[in-house]
């Protein structure tokens, strides 16, 4: 991805963060002003560690909303959560055994699951995909099958995990700092 590319992605996805925070906080317009001008007060002086401390504070109880701006700070301004376990890191036989066990799940059922998933991976590996898209779409293309996304978060980067949001049946990738990394 180009640097215009992934300059034009972050725009795309600090918007839509927006308009899902608006949404959210549509009935209690106090904290979506807050929100506005927390964002405001940060263009103006760049003071990004007060704008993280803002965010925790008007985010709180919105774990996916906090994990969503962490892909938006730079990685020292994490919001960050206390409550995450550390977990064991997987190994290259780890990965190997999910994908087999993912094609053997699918095949002959719904080939295009396992091949989607392949290519996802291989699009990351050569810089085609954000970390960001290849989280959303593996989320959209797994949706149905939350053991197995459950599973594919343990060879996420240390401190992103899988957390229930928006509904009950789909899930959403999750930063230990407290904020989101969906894309």
């Amino acid at each position: 991805m180009s640097e215009r590319d992934e300059e034009y992605a972050n725009k795309k996805y600090a918007r839509e963060f927006y308009n899902e925070v608006r949404n959210r906080f549509k009935d209690q317009e106090h904290k979506f002003k807050d929100f506005i001008t927390a964002f405001e007060d940060c263009k103006e002086d760049r003071d990004i560690p007060d704008f993280a401390t803002k965010m925790q504070k008007i985010l709180k109880g919105h774990e996916d909303l906090m994990m969503k701006i962490n892909a938006l700070l730079p990685d020292r301004y994490k919001i960050e959560d206390k409550n995450t376990i550390p977990k064991k890191r997987p190994n290259l036989e780890d990965a190997k055994n999910f994908l087999r066990k993912i094609r053997a799940q699918f095949q002959g059922v719904d080939d295009h699951i396992y091949k989607s998933l392949v290519v996802i991976l291989y699009r990351f590996y050569r810089k085609v995909k954000s970390f960001n898209e290849v989280c959303q779409e593996v989320t959209t293309l797994l949706k149905d099958h939350p053991d197995l996304l459950d599973e594919f978060t343990q060879f996420l980067p240390e401190g992103i995990s899988i957390q229930k949001t928006m509904r009950p049946d789909i899930k959403e990738i999750s930063n230990s700092n407290g904020v989101a990394n969906t894309g």
